[in-house]
């Protein structure tokens, strides 16, 4: 970022943003915060970005604030605590009927964020276990490693041993002879 400046900022949800950091991968190579965060936003955004603008959309026009609706848009709370939690940085609250209409309105995308919740679980387990199976057949390896030392320093011993033998075997089977 250096030598760069500022033009603009604005708010978006992890969807938009995801959305953004994707056209900018396609133009070329990312830069390592960019990447970061393109992964950050592949995981953590639920719905796709035209309903996160909608729902931003519908409670902006409820009288919502844009940092809350964002928020709200970004989370999709499955509990009315956790919306009231996250409305509770509204200047006027926001009353208790408010609060349920807007839960109402989040039900189809609370489906979806539980399914890609559970999609990114299952993803992380296959992480996990590939990685656990990565680490197996790494120790495995090394093992193999350290047991054919072990076998060829055994056997270059057993090459030192064997020529100081042989002129002992020979000497008795010169004696045996005579």
């Amino acid at each position: 970022m250096i030598g760069k400046n500022l033009n603009s900022s604005k708010q978006v949800t992890v969807a938009a943003a995801k959305e953004i950091l994707k056209a900018r991968s396609k133009d070329g190579d990312l830069l390592y915060e960019q990447a970061g965060s393109l992964s950050y936003c592949e995981k953590f955004a639920k719905i796709p970005e035209k309903d996160a603008q909608k729902i931003v959309d519908e409670l902006v026009g409820m009288g919502i604030g844009e940092e809350s609706a964002i928020k709200v848009a970004d989370i999709i709370p499955k509990y009315k605590s956790q919306l009231a939690a996250i409305l509770s940085r509204e200047s006027p609250e926001v009353p208790q009927d408010k609060q349920d209409k807007i839960f109402d309105m989040l039900a189809p995308y609370q489906e979806r964020a539980q399914e890609h919740s559970k999609k990114m679980a299952e993803l992380k387990q296959q992480e996990e276990a590939a990685k656990a199976q990565a680490e197996a057949a790494a120790k495995e390896a090394e093992e193999k490693a350290a047991n054919a030392a072990e076998e060829e320093e055994k056997a270059k011993e057993e090459e030192k041993a064997e020529p100081a033998a042989k002129p002992k075997k020979e000497k008795k089977a010169k004696k045996e002879k005579a």
